[in-house]
């Protein structure tokens, strides 16, 4: 039910596709261009018409040109889209995939305190979850200042939709401590075919960048220490239920998602389907050499943008894809500007100043002395 018609470099709006426009430049307010080139070109042309009219007396018609040149964009399609094109889907029709784990691990940057349980017996949906958060917080509520605002916006709609506002949530964990220089924070899916465990990536505490810092050479840190005893936790409470244990994160969680599945008790180990580490750093050397996460590693996925800083920091030996991103430099770390097609992500590779960056900062981490 999900059709793409081409021509002549437009890509043309069928009722399945939201975020794409037909033919007219002002239908729905935007025009869509599979070719960037050719959207810039046609908004410099609208402008400069517009700007000539505005001395002959067809000047009115200036502001349809202003207006036409306004509404004309490429096509960046990130995770809002996906929930937006793909919402109305459920996981038995499509099963769940890479863009899905990293809505989850998005989502696990919201404050459920209050609202969901540490256990598996009192489960709400995330449809409940998000309008008991919408019941305290408005849709402008700023999570921090270094998370990205439509995290909100995420919750909102992922909510409303049929793909993810039937998800059962579990198992809230979120504390800091300060005295073991600990954040750490974890929520639980479930899943038609079994659960996805998404583990909190860096918030805005003092002590959760402490923690990040401290991971360049300490290991482990508590909170992958957490990780593994929370992954034990969670198994256990759902030892009767067959099917699939998926984990991921992002930014810090990921690197605790393959933590956790490298130390993970030897009785759940088979249960692992897939870990997701979105744009997380690696490990020291030891880590690297250790067999369990060796046997780990046919099941890790990472996913990088193409000018990573944080997902190269330290070592990594399972496979990565890189992501095509429309933002620049660190930035990039903010999901909401990687770019996807479908149900899959816009891949490219690593950009040579992330390489250059990379040799540099592997070099003095291992010039430090511990």
């Amino acid at each position: 039910n999900i059709k793409e018609s081409k021509n002549k470099g437009w890509t043309c709006r069928t009722p399945d596709m939201p975020w794409e426009c037909p033919h007219n430049l002002l239908n729905k307010n935007r025009t869509f261009f599979r070719d960037k080139r050719t959207a810039k070109y046609l908004r410099k042309n609208n402008i400069t018409i517009g700007v000539i009219l505005l001395f002959t007396p067809l000047f009115p018609l200036s502001l349809y040109f202003f207006i036409s040149a306004a509404c004309i964009k490429w096509n960046e399609r990130n995770i809002l889209d996906y929930v937006e094109w793909r919402g109305d889907i459920d996981f038995v029709s499509s099963e769940f995939n890479e863009i899905d784990s990293l809505i989850l691990s998005q989502l696990s940057y919201i404050g459920f305190d209050g609202i969901i349980s540490n256990n598996n017996k009192e489960l709400l949906t995330l449809k409940e979850a998000s309008a008991k958060f919408f019941s305290v917080h408005d849709e402008k509520y700023i999570l921090g200042v270094l998370l990205p605002k439509e995290i909100v916006t995420l919750l909102k709609v992922a909510g409303d939709s049929v793909r993810f506002g039937n998800l059962k949530l579990s198992c809230y964990i979120n504390h800091v401590d300060k005295d073991r220089q600990e954040q750490f924070s974890a929520v639980t899916f479930e899943l038609n075919d079994g659960i996805f465990i998404a583990f909190r990536g860096t918030d805005d505490t003092l002590i959760g960048w402490k923690e990040d810092f401290n991971m360049c050479f300490i290991s482990p840190v508590p909170a992958q220490e957490e990780s593994v005893k929370y992954l034990d936790y969670v198994l256990s409470l759902y030892k009767w239920r067959s099917g699939k244990v998926r984990i991921g994160g992002h930014s810090k969680g990921g690197n605790l998602a393959v933590y956790s599945a490298a130390f993970c008790p030897k009785k759940f180990r088979k249960k692992i389907a897939a870990v997701y580490n979105n744009d997380g750093p690696g490990f020291d050397d030891a880590m690297m050499k250790n067999p369990l996460y060796q046997e780990m590693l046919s099941k890790i996925t990472t996913f990088l943008p193409q000018s990573s800083t944080v997902g190269m920091l330290l070592e990594h030996e399972e496979p990565y894809i890189v992501i095509q991103s429309t933002a620049s430099g660190l930035i990039q770390h903010d999901v909401f500007s990687w770019q996807l097609k479908g149900k899959h992500f816009v891949t490219t590779s690593l950009s040579e100043n992330c390489r250059f960056l990379d040799k540099t900062l592997k070099n003095w981490l291992a010039g430090m002395d511990n």
